[in-house]
């Protein structure tokens, strides 16, 4: 194992490799300090991007004949929604784009074994995927939950018995640049009534509420101001203001930020990624730190589930780059694929 900083524990993220994945060996590094471990040379990881994700571009899985969701057609994504009432928890096939949120296509589903059996089952059983339905293969069923398994353990403290929980699989494709997302984001407001996208102005402004617009109802009264002629032009250089000088949402002008700072509920969040204009920071508790994501390793840090442990939930943050050195004939990709692990009381199947 070594480590990306010199700095003290609580500024490190830590490498391991397949041998030191035991049990307790992340959890002690997360109770050092550790804000995330990245698993490398682990022949896992990128069998599980090249059956997942195909390419690097996320172009789908070769032989497997999936149409992954950014490749298709409307009709089957919505065929492919499935609401658990809210994005945060739906499943199948999801578009999420609302301005200044987290903005992505994706398709997702969650692996766990049914009560009383040692058979994984996944949750959409399968996905309309043109003229014939796709499931995900059993071995790559077993793969994800090899390599859920021992991740889950070595996150939780030695000689600890694992309760019920379940593997949920995001594949996710961002757009390739902020100008792609802003055309999205309209094709969607403009695809509803005026009421409905001024609903969504107002969201937007209460996301983007800082310093002592923020607060519980100042917010909601923030947003309406910023749509009355003579105020909005105001207060959202009043709130500018207050992002630049907060270090959670500073960012610098050839980036956007993609949805507020936050940890996640879940367990663990494991994450590979192939990018060109998009980047995930990570919060070290006094300043951001670019989180080292490839196709073929596993950025691991911990969400608010592992806080019965005493072990802190990382925050994070996405960014959209504006502008980025690309070379000649460099393929574009912004895709990603998170392993989370949640409780079982979690996943309705």
């Amino acid at each position: 194992m070594n480590l990306t900083t010199k700095r003290p524990a609580e500024y490190l993220i830590a490498n391991i490799k397949r041998e030191e994945l035991v049990p307790g060996k992340i959890f002690e590094l997360f109770n050092k300090g550790a804000i995330a471990v990245v698993l490398k040379e682990d022949d896992r990881v990128p069998t599980l991007w090249k059956d997942l994700m195909g390419s690097e571009n996320g172009g789908g899985p070769p032989d497997s004949g999936e149409t992954l969701p950014w490749q298709g057609n409307l009709m089957d994504i919505a065929k492919n929604y499935h609401s658990r009432g809210g994005p945060g928890d739906d499943i199948g096939d999801v578009i999420f784009l609302i301005k200044d949120r987290l903005a992505y296509i994706a398709r997702k589903f969650d692996v766990f074994k049914e009560n009383g059996s040692k058979m994984l089952a996944t949750d959409p059983g399968s996905f309309v995927n043109g003229d014939q339905p796709f499931s995900v293969p059993e071995d790559i069923r077993s793969t994800l939950w090899d390599v859920g398994e021992e991740v889950f353990k070595s996150a939780l403290p030695a000689e600890t018995e694992l309760f019920p929980y379940a593997m949920s699989v995001e594949r996710l494709k961002y757009s390739d640049t902020p100008a792609d997302f802003d055309k999205l984001v309209q094709l969607i407001n403009n695809s509803s009534d005026r009421w409905a996208q001024f609903g969504r102005k107002i969201d937007h402004n209460i996301i983007q509420a800082a310093g002592p617009f923020k607060y519980r109802f100042i917010k909601s009264l923030y947003a309406l101001l910023c749509e009355i002629p003579g105020a909005k032009a105001v207060f959202p250089k009043l709130n500018h203001i207050f992002q630049a000088n907060n270090v959670m949402t500073a960012i610098d002008d050839n980036a956007n930020m993609i949805g507020r700072p936050h940890t996640d509920g879940r367990l663990i969040t494991c994450l590979s990624s192939v990018r060109n204009s998009i980047k995930t920071e990570i919060f070290n508790g006094e300043k951001w730190l670019d989180l080292p994501l490839t196709g073929d390793s596993l950025a691991i840090f911990p969400g608010r589930g592992l806080g019965k442990y005493s072990i802190s939930p990382t925050w994070h943050r996405i960014l959209h780059l504006k502008k980025v050195d690309t070379e000649p004939g460099q393929s574009k990709s912004n895709v990603s694929c998170i392993f989370g692990i949640r409780s079982i009381s979690r996943i309705k199947s």
